[in-house]
């Protein structure tokens, strides 16, 4: 992926699309994207194996949708990543049509609450200033208002996608859980 990447930076730089400096930074988020990508085409593939691809796809664009600002538990490698996101992501599809109204709202309250308190995290490698950090937390709050309101038209409309909304708030704060409590 990295050596694909590389040329197609390369290419950008010698057509004058980005300079020289913006190479590496460019070359980062190039793999990002292709990695969340391939990750959000696998587990779409996944869930709809088993017959749940409209809640996959509500799930997995949700939490991406949130832990763009939040971060969260990172894995080591990509298949470690890989794996993890395939038994979250089948771990809340199972999980999904058992919730209940209360234990909905339960959920998506504790869970927004951590959200707020714990985001967005801050790692060696992310080197966030407290500018950045402010301006995230800025947007981590517009993010959950949104997906909140999302969360209340869809108990009309649509409970399931509802409870799809809440298992992955869930998801993203058990994930900021596991980096407090890792660290320490």
């Amino acid at each position: 992926m990295e050596a694909i990447g590389k040329k197609v930076i390369q290419k950008w730089v010698t057509k004058g699309y980005i300079s020289e400096e913006e190479a590496e930074i460019c070359l980062y988020n190039l793999i990002c994207f292709i990695f969340t990508l391939s990750v959000f085409c696998f587990l779409t593939l996944a869930g709809t194996l088993l017959g749940e691809c409209s809640n996959t796809i509500v799930l997995i664009t949700t939490i991406l949708f949130l832990r763009t600002y939040t971060n969260g538990y990172h894995c080591k490698s990509c298949v470690a990543c890989m794996i993890l996101s395939l038994i979250v992501t089948l771990l809340s599809l199972h999980i999904i049509p058992i919730l209940n109204l209360v234990a909905a709202w339960i959920l998506m309250s504790v869970s927004s609450i951590i959200i707020l308190k714990y985001a967005p995290t801050n790692s060696p490698q992310m080197h966030l200033s407290e500018d950045e950090i402010v301006a995230m937390c800025k947007h981590i709050r517009i993010r959950l208002l949104v997906l909140a309101v999302l969360f209340l038209l869809l108990l009309f409309f649509n409970i399931e996608k509802a409870y799809c909304i809440v298992m992955a708030v869930t998801v993203v704060a058990a994930s900021l859980l596991a980096v407090r409590y890792k660290v320490q």
